[in-house]
């Protein structure tokens, strides 16, 4: 089981904004080395983004990212798998 979604809470509790522990964690993304770094991370036609939808705004309570039960879609490469 992924538990990334138990790492965005610890900087907010030392004093960062939700806003900034998210971009913090996903920013980089299209930065990665590899084949397809340029062409990954951003949700644009022709790029290969992973997306996660969840039913709770994770700017109101960061916490809703380790918890599995409220993602209600999820797409890889820019294929919907859940």
């Amino acid at each position: 089981m992924c538990r990334n979604g138990r790492e965005p809470p610890l900087p907010v509790v030392t004093g960062m904004t939700p806003l900034d522990a998210v971009e913090s964690g996903t920013a980089t993304g299209p930065a990665t080395p590899g084949p397809r770094a340029p062409l990954s991370g951003r949700p644009r036609e022709g790029y290969d983004a992973d997306v996660l939808v969840r039913d709770e705004d994770p700017l109101v309570d960061i916490e809703v990212l380790a918890q599995p039960e409220h993602i209600t879609g999820v797409w890889k490469a820019g294929v919907r798998v859940k």
